[in-house]
């Protein structure tokens, strides 16, 4: 009897390991799947915002480029289910010309497509234009294509995920490429000044460091001695 009660308790270690790990096993598949998916809804947001502040920065490169480049002219609609509505971004650029003309301040316009009239838009600086330069245009023209939201694939495939993520990082390139020639600094980039500022505004003060803080007291002298 004694001896049964002995053989129980040899492989206690064992049975409370594989009890333990049965339930974590299963906590974490349920757990683990609804992390994974809010993990993938977060990271999938943060590279398509990075895509759309990309591509309204190319945008508004190209309406500063001299002469009629014709970038931004809206290509052959393929499907009508994936495709905007015809002249869509000629009429979003004719009406912010509209609104940004001379003698425009405080007009009451009307936003297309909107349903809201009388809309009161006070008027915005207008941007210097671009240098000419045929490299420069290139560069704009091939970020463009990079970052143009209807050739982006949605799927959830890792070929689709993958030629997504060599296509956003090419575009980062393309744009410190062309801020470079240009003379410009992202705010959103780590050596831009407003970042460098902010990081010299997080150093400590004077007197906050243990250095700053003079000879020890005499009485920790006379300890330390």
């Amino acid at each position: 009897m004694d001896h049964d009660l002995l053989d129980s308790l040899l492989d206690l270690e064992e049975r409370f390991y594989k009890e333990g790990y049965e339930l974590g096993a299963t906590d974490g598949i349920r757990s683990g799947y609804s992390e994974g998916s809010v993990f993938a809804v977060e990271k999938g947001f943060e590279k398509f915002q990075e895509i759309g502040r990309i591509y309204g920065k190319a945008i508004v490169w190209t309406k500063r480029l001299p002469g009629n480049h014709g970038l931004l002219l809206q290509p052959p609609a393929t499907s009508s289910a994936t495709s905007p509505p015809p002249n869509t971004i000629s009429r979003i650029f004719s009406f912010s010309s509209e609104a940004q003309g001379p003698g425009q301040e405080n007009k009451e316009v009307d936003i297309p497509d909107s349903g809201i009239t009388n809309a009161r838009i006070s008027q915005l600086p207008a941007l210097a234009p671009l240098p000419r330069n045929s490299r420069l245009e290139k560069h704009i023209a091939s970020l463009l294509s990079l970052v143009d939201p209807l050739s982006l694939s949605l799927e959830n495939s890792e070929d689709a995920v993958e030629g997504f993520d060599n296509r956003l990082k090419k575009a980062i390139v393309k744009v410190k490429l062309i801020e470079r020639i240009l003379g410009e600094q992202d705010a959103f980039d780590g050596s831009s000044v407003d970042n460098k500022n902010a990081r010299e505004g997080n150093r400590p003060a004077d007197g906050d460091n243990i250095e700053d803080f003079g000879t020890l007291p005499a009485r920790m002298q006379q300890v330390k001695d």
